[in-house]
């Protein structure tokens, strides 16, 4: 099978040590698969697909055949990670003496508006979407603590900035005739209940005045 497009996924071992600050993604962030042929081989839950002139395999969590790993998807999910400001910090949960001594929370932000490797349309979107991620320096700040390994929760990070492209990317739904009836009948009888209630505290204030004749 030739494959032509861009695998972004994390990788089991890779790096072997964990990261530090600052320090560059190579393989995790971005594998670029020439034109060659991938073979897989499927050893229980997960499937390892081996892409010949890489340094190691690259283990996904589904079992899935490699015609759908390497299709070129519709959006850029490729990401710049040298425009990207990676940190560690303490996770916060149960976990006992080691959650105390390693830094294995991961944090990743970026500056949005400066972004150009995000498609202006999709940043406008991510800018509304997810407002409250982002700080008052226009930085869009994301956390991940679901693993007590370093390197798991960076790969889930860099996984929430691809997912966030992929949604803002996708063209906006047009409402159906029968949505754009509901959705007006839903707002008629919010006004209705609005002004019934509007009418009831009037009725209430109007029954606590004091008449002075």
């Amino acid at each position: 099978m030739e494959t032509k497009s861009l695998i972004n996924c994390s990788t089991r071992e890779w790096p072997p040590h964990g990261l530090g600050a600052g320090a560059p993604l190579q393989e995790e962030v971005l594998l670029e698969a020439v034109p060659r042929r991938a073979t897989t081989a499927h050893q229980g839950p997960l499937s390892t697909t081996t892409v010949p002139g890489l340094c190691h395999p690259v283990f996904l969590r589904l079992t899935i055949q490699p015609s759908e790993i390497f299709p070129l998807p519709r959006f850029p999910t490729f990401l710049r990670h040298h425009r990207l400001t990676i940190s560690y910090c303490r996770s916060s949960g149960p976990g006992g003496q080691n959650v105390n001594k390693v830094n294995s929370k991961a944090e990743v932000r970026f500056h949005l508006a400066t972004a150009e490797w995000i498609p202006e349309p999709a940043r406008q979107k991510m800018a509304i979407t997810h407002k409250n991620k982002i700080n008052k320096s226009g930085e869009l700040i994301l956390t991940s603590e679901c693993s007590r390994y370093q390197f798991r929760n960076l790969a889930d990070c860099l996984q929430k900035i691809r997912d966030m492209i992929a949604e803002a990317s996708q063209p906006a739904k047009e409402p159906s005739k029968e949505d754009a009836v509901l959705h007006r009948i839903r707002i008629e009888n919010m006004n209705r209940e609005r002004l019934r209630k509007k009418r009831i505290h009037s009725v209430i204030k109007t029954g606590r005045r004091v008449d002075m004749d």
